[in-house]
């Protein structure tokens, strides 16, 4: 499936990891970040992709060994992740930490090596 993803996924990135901890059994996640809903229908084909063969192959084994499945659909909000003014007042050199420029010594040895 991945290389028939790579291969004609239409520009779609997955993010695949597996929880190790917590959870009975193998419990794999699998992501990818749209700008939208809308996005989704153009969504890769996955028979087509894979060809019948592989298809049908594929639903089998999901068919073995898949317990669960569950859709999430989720929306990342940036009032969130910043804080509000009001709060960043309180401890300005941690919500708005300034940015770090290299020190001297480390640009003379980084522009020594090259």
């Amino acid at each position: 499936m991945k290389s028939a993803l790579e291969g004609n996924g239409q520009g779609w990135s997955y993010f695949v990891s597996q929880n190790v901890a917590g959870e009975p059994g193998a419990v794999y996640y699998v992501s990818t970040l749209q700008p939208s809903l809308t996005a989704f229908d153009s969504a890769p084909d996955l028979p087509k992709i894979l060809g019948e063969e592989a298809f049908v192959k594929w639903q089998k084994g999901a068919a073995d060994y898949v317990l669960t499945s569950e859709t999430m659909m989720l929306r990342f909000v940036p009032e969130l992740s910043n804080a509000p003014e009001e709060v960043a007042k309180i401890s300005p050199e941690f919500w708005r930490p300034k940015p770090m420029t290299a020190g001297k010594k480390a640009a003379e040895t980084a522009k020594a090596g090259q």
